[in-house]
C-alpha cells in the first residue's frame, strides 16, 4: 500500500488553496473542479460519506453559498472562514465546502461536508462557519 509523506501532505494543503486550481470562468466547470472556497449549509440529517453529492445527500435551503476566506494556518491545514445569513426559518444540520456558487453547476464538486447538531435559524440570523480540511 501506499502512503503521502508529510512533504506530499503539505503539497496537497498548498495546492487546496492555490489561485491556479480555478479554471477560466471562474466558478469550476467543465475544464476542472475549481478552487474550493464556496461555503453551504443545509438540512439534511444522512450520515456523512466519502461519496456523498449535492444530489444524494444534502437538503438545501435558499440562502446563496458565500465564498469563504482561506488560509492555513498551519502547513497541514486548509480553512475556509465564512458567514451565511438566513432569509427564513430553518433548522441547520449541515455544512460544508464546495466549488460553485451555482447550485447544480457544470463541475460542482463537493470537498467536505459536516453534520452538526441543529442550530434553529431566523430570517437575518447569522452562522459563521470555518471549515477544515486536515491532511495531517
Amino acid at each position: 500500500m501506499a502512503i503521502v509523506t508529510s512533504q506530499g501532505k503539505d503539497w496537497l494543503t498548498d495546492k487546496g488553496q492555490s489561485v491556479e486550481a480555478r479554471p477560466a470562468g471562474g466558478n469550476g466547470g467543465a475544464t476542472g473542479p475549481g478552487l474550493m472556497d464556496r461555503i453551504w449549509w443545509g438540512t439534511g440529517t444522512s450520515a456523512e460519506a466519502t461519496t456523498n453529492t449535492f444530489a444524494t445527500s444534502t437538503e438545501r435551503v435558499a440562502e446563496a453559498r458565500v465564498t469563504g476566506v482561506l488560509s492555513q494556518p498551519t502547513s497541514t491545514t486548509d480553512r475556509c472562514v465564512g458567514t451565511i445569513t438566513s432569509t427564513g426559518t430553518a433548522n441547520i444540520t449541515e455544512s460544508g465546502r464546495t466549488n460553485t456558487t451555482i447550485v447544480g453547476q457544470v463541475g460542482e464538486s463537493m470537498l467536505m461536508r459536516a453534520l452538526m447538531t441543529a442550530v434553529p435559524v431566523l430570517a437575518a440570523d447569522a452562522i459563521t462557519f470555518t471549515l477544515d480540511v486536515l491532511t495531517a
